[in-house]
């Protein structure tokens, strides 16, 4: 068991949740958002969603893998 906000397309993806994506019965991945926690700021939520790149902001707060481009000279905000 092990738990996180993905980073980036890592060995997390390819091989845990790649692995469930098709249907292997060894791995289960839950997901949620920020959000879903009562206790989380809605005016934090937003204020992110304002401020933030779309990808960084559904990396950070909506636990979503995405594959960063362009990083060479971005830095994350």
């Amino acid at each position: 068991m092990l738990t996180g906000t993905p980073d980036t397309m890592n060995w997390l993806y390819y091989d845990v949740y790649q692995r469930f994506l098709h249907g292997d019965k060894d791995f289960r991945v839950i997901q949620w958002k920020s959000i879903d926690n009562p206790y989380f700021p809605l005016e934090e939520y937003e204020r992110a969603k304002r401020t933030l790149t779309p990808q960084i902001f559904r990396k950070r707060y909506e636990g979503t893998f995405e594959r960063m481009e362009g990083l060479v000279y971005r830095l994350d905000p």
